[in-house]
């Protein structure tokens, strides 16, 4: 909510790995807000040139 304000909620990271998102699955591509792989293999394109690989982080969130 913001600086000096009580947190509504926290995360706890349960994994970080290194993927090239050429192999990103269908489930995480609706995760990141995308129709299909190509939309998001078009959009990274553009942001990133030619780097393919990224890092995936797994969390859930925690209540304070």
């Amino acid at each position: 909510p913001g600086r000096g304000k009580k947190a509504v909620a926290r995360i706890q990271i349960l994994n970080i790995r290194r993927e090239d998102v050429r192999q990103i699955s269908d489930e995480d591509v609706k995760a990141e807000g995308f129709d299909n792989k190509l939309q998001f293999l078009e959009t990274w394109a553009k942001m990133h040139r030619d780097k393919f690989d990224a890092w995936v982080l797994t969390f859930k969130l925690v209540q304070p």
